[in-house]
C-alpha cells in the first residue's frame, strides 16, 4: 500500500514540476489567472454580444430601456462591439489591448445607462439591476486588464 501511494505522489510531483516548467499560455493559464479570466470574459463578449445583435429589443428592455428604432440601432451596434472584443480576445493576439478595449466599453454603457436612468420613461429598477451588473462585471475587467499588463 505504502509503495503505490509512494508510486502515486511521485508521478504528482513529476507531473507538477513540469506543469510549472511549461510557459503559462501552454498549459490554459498563467499563475494569476489572467488568462483564464481573460478567455470568461471573451467568452462572455461574445454571447452578450450575440444577444444584442440578435435580440436587440429584448436586451434594450433587460436594461430598463424602451426598445424605439434608436435603440435598436444602437444596442446592435453595442452588440457588434461586445462580440468583436470576444472574439479579439479569445484570438489571442494582443488579447491585453482587446481587454483593456472591454474596459472602455464598460464606461461607454455604464454611461449610456446613466443617460437611460435619466429619462422619463425608463424602468429605473431594471435599470439599476443592469448597471449594477455592468459594474461588477467592469470589475472583472480591470482586473484582467491589470493582469494582463
Amino acid at each position: 500500500m505504502e509503495a503505490n501511494a509512494d508510486i502515486e505522489m511521485g508521478s504528482t510531483n513529476a507531473r507538477s514540476r513540469a506543469v510549472a516548467q511549461l510557459p503559462a499560455n501552454t498549459h490554459g493559464s498563467s499563475r494569476d489567472g489572467s488568462d483564464t479570466l481573460s478567455r470568461a470574459l471573451g467568452w462572455f463578449s461574445i454571447g452578450l454580444g450575440l444577444a444584442q445583435l440578435v435580440a436587440p429589443a429584448q436586451v434594450a428592455r433587460m436594461a430598463g430601456a424602451e426598445p424605439n428604432t434608436n435603440t435598436i440601432r444602437l444596442m446592435r451596434a453595442l452588440g457588434a462591439r461586445e462580440f468583436l472584443s470576444g472574439v479579439g480576445i479569445l484570438s489571442g493576439r494582443h488579447s491585453d489591448t482587446w481587454v483593456r478595449a472591454r474596459v472602455a466599453g464598460d464606461i461607454v454603457d455604464l454611461a449610456l445607462l446613466g443617460r437611460v436612468m435619466a429619462s422619463d420613461d425608463a424602468n429605473r429598477a431594471m435599470t439599476t439591476v443592469a448597471t449594477l451588473a455592468v459594474a461588477g462585471v467592469t470589475a472583472l475587467d480591470v482586473l484582467a486588464a491589470k493582469r494582463a499588463a
